[in-house]
């Protein structure tokens, strides 16, 4: 044995044997070299055993799988079940993507059983999202190639995805549709001849289903929008329900159309979003029709060529005419001409069934305030340019519905945000959810691909700002706002971790002394806001979830860029899905 050799109380040292101590050591090693090379010999015999098992086991596994998949549950499912079980696969804030990552292209890859439903079921095309582009549009920043390589392939892109959309849409059968459309703005183009190019083939194709037209949004340049508005009369889209018409194009000054020249929106619409109104004509009729199942109302004011006042007591009539409305967003971007207010006298507007209103606008609106009287008025979203006369204008209003107001938005987006919060808290006392937002948030998508745009400064949540919404250890019922239980900020937070999780715990600690446990909190930090050493970083985790098994839904992440460029099928989906409002 070698562990017994008279070298042993030499091995792991820096002893040198002599030549002679050399030799006996080669004798002694032959006897083990030869044990060991018969060990390696029965190992591989054993090895190869041991193969020829793990093979025979997997051939037998297989073919087990495969006969038990035979006699699986989900096989035996009907049919009337599987498409159930697929319209749940279905997103449900949104209208599905032409993806094979998500339903119902995804599902229909599964098994050719699983495409054949699919196939048969309308209910699961019914709704699409379309993003369109020109071969023209520039190069996307994020795509390495060539100029001629791009167009070539945005062009084979485009033919594809006109006949992905009509194969989508026979498919349909007689379903109601929800569509989103977003075309990208680009660049006008003439022919030789000076004529404006461009026809929409997607309206074309969209246009010849719209006896089925439900819930429509499109996002698209002013010049493709005169075969949508051609659709929308009662004989062309009868059960139109909802429909929003957005531009998106700066490049243009055209407006969208003079509807004075086109068929007129079924009054019986329950949801109505123009941004902006696309002529004066369009703006009478909306006053002058009367619209009993309106409920959603949203109204870009930016008509050009009326004054502001004119313009509030259109919208003043608008709104006679919508006895059922709950949600009214309201943007008048620029001031035009005097205001004179006299116009707006009459008898007030009661609103019984109105919650949510939202309000964005450089223009003192007073007057057209004093005239709504809103008793279910719950949620306010307001955005004041930092414009003295128009903050003080508002301050009536919101002194006289404070006390209404459970669910409070404001931009975040001028210096004057500060004092404009600490006014919200001293009329609102009763508010459980924040949400703090930039200023485009109102005005969406009007401005959202505007060259200049820059991310907007947070002026209104920092440290300082949750620490004065933290209970404090000597008074706990003193707090402002005890009843708040969701904060949600959407422009990036120059807070740190430690802060946010400290007013957490401080609001939730106090349930005792009437203080509401914060339910849920989603913000972004800013990525000027130093990463975490490991060791805070684990037991900031640590607390968070702590919190998370408190009940609370904990949603904070440091800043990240995702953009989407405009050949891919998501682009533009984030302007189909304003906030909930």
């Amino acid at each position: 044995m070698l562990s017994e050799s008279e070298f042993a109380s030499r091995l792991h040292t820096n002893y040198v044997p002599s030549d002679g101590e050399i030799s006996q050591i080669k004798q002694l090693l032959v006897k083990p070299q030869m044990e060991l090379l018969a060990l390696e010999k029965e190992i591989q015999r054993f090895q190869g055993l041991l193969n020829n098992l793990f093979l025979k086991r997997d051939a037998l596994q297989g073919m087990l799988k495969a006969h038990e998949a035979l006699i699986s549950f989900p096989r035996r499912l009907p049919q009337d079940i599987l498409q159930e079980i697929f319209l749940h696969c279905l997103p449900t804030n949104r209208n599905a993507v032409m993806s094979c990552k998500e339903a119902p292209l995804l599902l229909g890859r599964v098994c050719s059983n699983w495409r054949t439903i699919v196939y048969a079921t309308p209910q699961l095309w019914s709704s699409i999202h379309i993003c369109m582009f020109s071969e023209s549009s520039d190069i996307p920043l994020d795509l390495d190639i060539y100029d001629r390589t791009y167009h070539t392939l945005s062009k084979h892109l485009a033919l594809s995805r006109y006949q992905a959309v009509r194969d989508w849409l026979n498919r349909t059968g007689s379903c109601p549709l929800s569509i989103s459309y977003y075309a990208v703005p680009i660049e006008l183009r003439w022919d030789d001849i000076g004529h404006e190019m461009g026809p929409d083939h997607i309206i074309k194709i969209l246009s010849l289903f719209s006896h089925q037209w439900r819930d429509m949004h499109f996002s698209m340049p002013p010049e493709n929008c005169r075969e949508v508005l051609e659709c929308l009369s009662a004989n062309n889209a009868p059960i139109l329900r909802s429909l929003s018409v957005t531009e998106i194009n700066h490049l243009t000054s055209k407006t969208l159309l003079d509807m004075s020249t086109t068929p007129i929106i079924t009054p019986d619409i329950q949801s109505l979003s123009l941004f902006p109104i696309p002529s004066m004509a369009m703006f009478k009729y909306l006053s002058e029709t009367c619209w009993s199942r309106l409920t959603r109302l949203s109204l870009n004011c930016d008509v050009p060529g009326i004054t502001t006042s004119l313009k509030l007591s259109i919208t003043l009539s608008v709104l006679r005419h919508c006895p059922e409305i709950t949600h009214f967003w309201l943007v008048i971007p620029r001031l035009d001409g005097p205001d004179d207010y006299r116009i707006l006298k009459g008898p007030s507007v009661t609103l019984t069934h109105l919650r949510s209103m939202i309000i964005s606008t450089v223009n003192p609106v007073q007057k057209l305030l004093d005239c709504l009287i809103l008793p279910s008025l719950s949620s306010l979203a307001i955005d004041l340019i930092q414009n003295n006369e128009l903050t003080f204008s508002i301050h009536p209003f919101v002194s006289r519905i404070g006390e209404q107001i459970t669910s409070l938005t404001i931009s975040c987006s001028n210096e004057g945000s500060r004092g404009d919060l600490r006014r919200c808290i001293s009329y609102m006392p009763l508010v459980k959810k924040f949400h703090i937002v930039r200023r485009d948030w109102f005005i969406i998508p009007l401005y959202q691909f505007d060259e200049d745009h820059t991310e907007d400064v947070n002026y209104l949540l920092y440290d300082e700002t949750l620490e004065m919404l933290t209970p404090s250890k000597d008074a706990p019922t003193d707090s402002i706002w005890p009843n708040l239980e969701t904060l949600e900020c959407d422009v990036d937070a120059v807070v740190s971790m430690e802060r946010v999780l400290d007013f957490l715990e401080a609001r939730n600690g106090n349930a005792d002394v009437g203080i509401a446990q914060i339910k849920r909190i989603k913000l972004t930090l800013h990525i000027l806001v130093p990463r975490m050493e490991a060791n805070d970083a684990r037991a900031c985790e640590s607390r968070i979830e702590k919190l998370r098994k408190d009940g609370v839904k904990v949603d904070i992440s440091w800043a990240k860029n995702l953009e989407i460029h405009v050949l891919s099928a998501w682009c533009g989906i984030e302007s189909t899905g304003h906030q909930e409002w």
